[in-house]
Formats: structure tokens, sequence, C-alpha cells
């Protein structure tokens, strides 16, 4: 299944081998990856290719592309946690809350699912104001290992539920 959502000024979409230079430059920036729990730093070829080929078993993980041009990712995973990045050239601009809000109202809308997940790294504000923004909810702390720190960092999870 190839999904492909639209919103006002983005797409969100599966990448293809050509946007894979974009993938690696945008990640291998360490004020990305260090708030990011599974990504590596430096982040490397093997790591693109990784994500790019997992991507045709998880159907709900894509990139954001702005005018064809990736400028981040976001997905559900299976358990319907969702997750997003964006390149730093990028932040500020509401793209992450306009890519959230459609996915999850695609979610909700064409999935059916009743409860979205999420969590983030507790020191970063950025990422707190998309998900509240979005409507979620703080429901507790948790210590998870960050691939790119090499150390456990404190966590606020957060959940969405259809009502």
């Amino acid at each position: 299944m190839n999904i492909e959502i639209k919103t006002k000024r983005l797409v969100i979409k599966k990448p293809q081998i050509r946007d894979q230079q974009k993938l690696i430059s945008e990640l291998n920036n360490k004020e990305v990856s260090k708030w990011l729990e599974n990504v590596t730093f430096p982040y490397s070829e093997k790591d693109a290719d990784k994500w790019i080929n997992s991507l045709t078993i998880n159907n709900l993980e894509f990139n954001i592309f702005l005018e064809n041009n990736l400028i981040g990712g976001i997905g559900l995973k299976e358990d319907y946690q969702l997750g997003y990045w964006l390149g730093e050239d990028y932040w500020g601009n509401g793209y992450a809350t306009e890519a959230g809000s459609e996915l999850i109202e695609y979610a909700f809308k064409i999935i059916k699912i009743k409860k979205i997940t999420a969590r983030y790294m507790t020191e970063n504000t950025s990422s707190a104001k998309v998900l509240k923004k979005l409507g979620f909810t703080e429901v507790g702390k948790v210590l998870i290992f960050s691939i790119a720190r090499n150390e456990k960092v404190s966590h606020t999870k957060v959940e969405l539920i259809k009502t």
C-alpha cells in the first residue's frame, strides 16, 4: 500500500533511493540526532539504506517533504506511538505540527484507532509544544536510552485519545 498524505504545505510519503543523501545530511546533524532515541550519530549511508528498506515493513512510517525536498520524518510505530523529526533548517515553521495533525487525522479516520501515544526528551521544549498543540496530555516519565547520546535520557510520555 503506497500511502501519501498531503497537507497545505507538505507531503507525507515514503522516501525513494534518490532521497538518501538528503536523509543523511539532515540526520547527520548533532543538533537533530541528539533529540532522537534510535538514530545513530554520525548517520551513515548504511543507516539510510536500513531506514529506507525498513519502510516496506511498516506502512505508517514516512518522511516529510516540502516542495519535493525531504525535510524530516514522521510515523506511527506498530503500537501507534507517534514519532517525528525535522532537519534543523526547518525548525520553527509549524511543519511538525502540520504533519502530525494530518497523520493523526488519517490514523483516527482511516485506520480507526482510538489512542496514539508519544514521548519526548523532557528537556526538548519544542517537541513538548508540538505535542501539546496536537492535543496530547502528559501521562508519566520514563528513562530511555538514546543511541546518539549513548546514555539514558528522561522522557515525558503523552497520549491522545479519540473522543
